[in-house]
């Protein structure tokens, strides 16, 4: 069973603690050239230059992480923050623990000999601070690679540039051959549902709703149904790929369109049952019409809703519109493990609630 994620905050004077600045060595001890360079280009579009071989690699992003396992990379890891050991202890529970991902602590990845140090490219990132001071005080370069979302498989592309692993890229195409055939079964059990079911997608970590601007909006739009948020806000939805309507409007729409379906994504180490109490806050008591008495609200799992396992979360919410998939969500689970080498477990990845008391 994965356990809770515990994110230390950590004093961004970690990075520059302990006086003078370690300098790398950046050769790998057989006597191989590091005069080679290659490009890579992060999710943010800019090209980094990576001088090789890379040996010696620290993550404080989990995707990146369990994308290294898939292609059997996950030895170049030496250092790492503590979400990551406490989602994988199995994989990275030997490598130094860097703290927080938005201030992973530079002296103990100079001392473990990191050559370069991936993470996220916004949410859950470090800045621009961070980077600089890395860089400056331990010769630590930073790759920001978000490897989730609609840039995932390109973003990947781009890490294994610097895996010296003659079968990554074997690994990686038996990886998107496995989700791109489970992705292709999802639309074509799709294609045979009617109606356009209004829904709204809660992000209870945020405490906000997903609009149409969002990554994971536009992958539950594409399986079936209408997002009613859009409409509810009359359009005004703004850039973020969250906004928070108010309850009178959605009570309003509901009682004139109907919501047909209400999803929320949990909370990282919390239970369902938070995640669910997060809409109960958010309606201050006021009832959803529809979804409340027909039971048309789920907490689906956070870990299958982006990176690595993301189709098992398209699996789950195209089993919630009716469409019927082969394999279950449950199965998917242990086909990933069995394949890839992970022992992840869940009590329940998706579970329905009645009614907001």
């Amino acid at each position: 069973m994965k356990t809770g994620m515990i994110v230390a905050i950590c004093l961004a004077a970690l990075l520059v603690a302990g006086g003078a600045a370690v300098i790398i060595n950046n050769q790998n001890g057989n006597g191989e050239d590091t005069g080679r360079t290659i490009t890579v280009k992060d999710t943010l579009g800019n090209d980094v230059t990576v001088e090789l071989p890379i040996k010696r690699i620290a993550t404080v992003n989990t995707h990146a992480a369990e994308f290294l396992e898939i292609v059997g990379a996950s030895d170049l890891v030496v250092a790492t923050d503590d979400s990551t050991i406490d989602i994988f202890p199995e994989i990275y529970g030997e490598c130094v623990d860097l703290g927080s991902y938005k201030t992973p602590n530079g002296e103990l990845a100079a001392d473990a000999g990191v050559q370069l140090l991936i993470c996220q490219s916004s949410s859950r990132s470090m800045s621009a601070e961070t980077e600089s001071a890395l860089m400056k005080n331990y010769g630590i370069k930073v790759l920001r690679l978000d490897c989730y979302g609609s840039n995932m498989l390109d973003d990947v592309t781009e890490l294994l540039k610097i895996v010296d692993s003659s079968d990554a890229d074997d690994k990686f195409d038996a990886y998107k051959a496995k989700r791109n055939g489970i992705i292709s079964k999802i639309a074509d059990a799709a294609s045979s549902l009617t109606g356009e079911p209004g829904y709204l997608f809660m992000f209870a970590t945020r405490n906000s709703f997903y609009n149409t601007s969002s990554e994971l909006n536009t992958a539950v739009s594409s399986i079936h149904g209408k997002d009613a948020l859009t409409t509810i806000m009359g359009g005004n939805i703004g850039t973020s790929v969250t906004c928070k309507p108010s309850k009178e409007s959605i009570l309003d729409y509901d009682s004139e369109n109907g919501i047909d379906y209400v999803f929320i994504r949990s909370i990282e180490g919390k239970s369902m049952d938070e995640a669910y109490n997060k809409l109960v806050k958010y309606m201050d008591g006021l009832d959803l019409d529809r979804p409340v008495k027909e039971g048309r609200i789920f907490v689906i799992e956070t870990d299958v809703l982006a990176g690595a396992k993301d189709y098992v979360g398209l699996v789950c919410i195209a089993n919630i519109f009716g469409a019927e998939i082969d394999m279950t969500p449950q199965q998917l689970i242990e086909d990933y493990n069995s394949s890839f080498g992970f022992s992840e477990t869940y009590d329940v990845l998706m579970k329905e609630y009645a009614a907001i008391a």
